[in-house]
């Protein structure tokens, strides 16, 4: 969705962009206009008229083309704002990802450590259980501990989780 708005937000802009530059160039042309009417026809309430509208024209165009840019200014400032908070919401919701997976690395850690301290029940059903790679790793620590009684639980368990996925 971001880019979707970056893109209509540039399209737009672009699109005041043109637009300012098609009034400029028109106030250009009737300024000319008025030039020739005055220059080639006398004086008449007909031709004053006519540079009357002209010129009201040429306002119009000013205003409009102002009125454009003021718009295209607020909205730049809106965008700069909305994509500073569009970056830093990612931020905040990429740091509470990496905070959910230190917790949840921390928690894995100090559960491996309970089991291993006996102060978890291997038979305890512990979600952990069917991990197969906490599994894994909680069976080469307790190698390197020589736990070897819960070495052969936790082979049980394995044998028992890879039967229920059969």
């Amino acid at each position: 969705m971001e880019e979707y708005a970056h893109t209509t937000v540039r399209a737009f802009l672009e699109h005041v962009q043109n637009r300012v530059k098609a009034n400029t160039g028109n106030v250009q042309k009737n300024l000319e206009a008025i030039s020739l009417i005055l220059n080639r026809y006398q004086t008449s309430d007909k031709r004053d008229k006519i540079v009357s509208n002209i010129l009201k024209k040429n306002e119009q165009l000013r205003a409009e083309s102002a009125n454009l840019l003021n718009l295209c200014n607020s909205l730049s400032g809106f965008y700069d704002r909305y994509t500073e908070i569009m970056r830093l919401s990612r931020e905040n919701e990429f740091m509470a990802e990496i905070k959910s997976i230190q917790s949840w690395e921390t928690y894995r850690k100090s559960c491996m450590e309970r089991f291993v301290n006996g102060e978890l029940d291997l038979r305890s059903g512990h979600p952990l259980l069917s991990d197969s790679v906490f599994l894994a790793e909680l069976m080469q620590r307790c190698q390197s501990l020589e736990k070897y009684e819960m070495c052969n639980t936790i082979q049980q368990i394995r044998h028992f989780e890879n039967q229920k996925t059969e």
